[in-house]
């Protein structure tokens, strides 16, 4: 249940936190960078932890030898921290303590107990996120001095260029020239061995060594991510099934709205309560039981000067509505607001309420016709069409591109059907985004 993060061979953690250990093993073997000596609590401590709110002294007198059999003497400063959320090494809070049984025990509950919080339980419930995924793991390493650490980032957050010797010092939280020479020097090896980039957190001692303490994925825009993944990608950094894996469908395409797509829609009218609606158009003189009677099952458009109160039943029954009168803080607007039901304004209607027809722009609208209406960037109403939602690309064309020629070595059925079912489903959305967009994958020119 106890692992110390230099043997690789003991790695019993789940299959992101066994990652992230290889991942930092090689980049130990590569360079002269020390991984400090870390001990981390599984998932599954935790999870008796849950079900008795109680720790056995059988697990801290295992923690308390392994800290000897690492070189922790007794009564030595150690720091302890929490990690959450599939996440290795981020600690959400943290501790610094003797080594001992007591103080190792009670910094344990009172790690634990941090889960069980109003924000964390707020965030899980918040986002939707089974518990089950969000275990923490407490790890325990040497404390160090605050003064002697220092963070980088690998990548630029804003376009995803690695960080070189000349840009270094501004990202670096304190004033160390000497130790800028020496990380800098490691920035690509460090890079090549995580996908994503990583905010990485060093100390170091008199003798000029330098240790990583903890990493974590540092916050980034999207079109930096991708550039990130294109680039691992060209250089065989990662393989095929990695690039998509990591390519993430909502970052291509963003959701905009509705709109109405024919050339006919007049757009003159006032936009009265947000929203896009399609029926068949109805008075306030219509007798809805009769209209039904003839086949007619809506949903209904109401076509009105102004709403009344009496006509309120006949609204709620409808999905939207056009007044001829009134502007935003009319009775008809704000009540269609309050229910939230598209509406629009446009005085251009003349309403013949007794032969149960409309006339509008040379159209004579009667009582069933079908009308569609559009209250967001566009405002105004149809006779024909449909309503369409629009999609913007996120990142450039030439991902797009490069998307394609990844994508193309998957259309063999053959080697498609060879994969797992998650994977399958997670290619099957990559192609839909690019579809919302209008992109024909197959039909883009390398």
């Amino acid at each position: 249940m106890f692992v110390n993060i230099g043997d690789t061979d003991k790695v019993l953690l789940a299959k992101k936190y066994g990652e992230t250990i290889a991942h930092l093993s090689k980049v130990e073997k590569k360079t002269n960078l020390q991984i400090m000596k870390t001990i981390v609590l599984s998932k599954q401590i935790f999870n008796m932890y849950y079900e008795n709110r109680y720790i056995s002294d059988d697990i801290i007198d295992s923690a308390v030898n392994l800290l000897k059999e690492c070189g922790i003497l007794l009564d030595t400063p150690i720091f302890m921290g929490i990690s959450v959320y599939k996440e290795c090494l981020i600690p959400t809070r943290q501790i610094i303590i003797n080594n001992n049984f007591t103080s190792i025990k009670y910094a344990i509950t009172k790690l634990y107990e941090a889960w069980f919080d109003d924000k964390p339980q707020a965030y899980r419930i918040a986002h939707k996120i089974v518990k089950e995924d969000t275990f923490p793991a407490v790890y325990i390493q040497p404390a160090v001095l605050t003064d002697n650490i220092f963070s980088v980032i690998t990548r630029n957050p804003v376009d995803g260029t690695i960080l070189r010797s000349d840009n270094y010092q501004h990202i670096v939280h304190c004033k160390l020239l000497f130790f800028s020479e020496v990380i800098s020097s490691m920035l690509n090896v460090i890079d090549d061995a995580f996908v994503m980039h990583q905010k990485i957190l060093f100390t170091y001692d008199e003798c000029g060594n330098v240790n990583i303490i903890k990493l974590k994925e540092y916050p980034m825009t999207k079109k930096a991510q991708l550039s990130i993944l294109v680039e691992k990608h060209r250089k065989k950094l990662i393989s095929n099934e990695e690039f998509l894996q990591f390519v993430l469908p909502d970052d291509l395409v963003k959701f905009e709205g509705y709109v109405l797509d024919v050339p006919s829609m007049y757009k003159q009218a006032i936009g009265l309560s947000s929203g896009v609606a399609k029926g068949d158009v109805i008075f306030t003189s219509t007798d809805l039981q009769t209209l039904r009677k003839k086949g007619n099952q809506g949903p209904y458009i109401l076509v009105t000067n102004e709403l009344s109160p009496e006509d309120m039943d006949i609204l709620q029954q409808c999905s939207g509505a056009i007044f001829t009168r009134g502007g935003m803080t009319s009775h008809g607007a704000v009540i269609c607001r309050g229910m939230r039901i598209p509406a629009i304004g446009d005085g251009r209607f003349n309403i013949d309420n007794m032969n149960k027809v409309a006339y509008a722009l040379g159209n004579q609208i009667h009582e069933g016709d079908a009308i569609y209406i559009c209250a967001l960037v566009e405002c105004g109403w149809s006779l024909e069409g449909n309503i369409v939602p629009t999609f913007k690309a996120q990142v450039d064309r030439e991902l797009y591109i490069y998307l394609n020629k990844v994508l193309r070595e998957y259309d063999d059925m053959n080697l498609f059907s060879q994969c797992e079912i998650e994977f399958q489903m997670h290619y099957a959305e990559i192609k839909a985004a690019l579809h919302k967009l209008g992109v024909e994958y197959e039909n883009i020119d390398d």
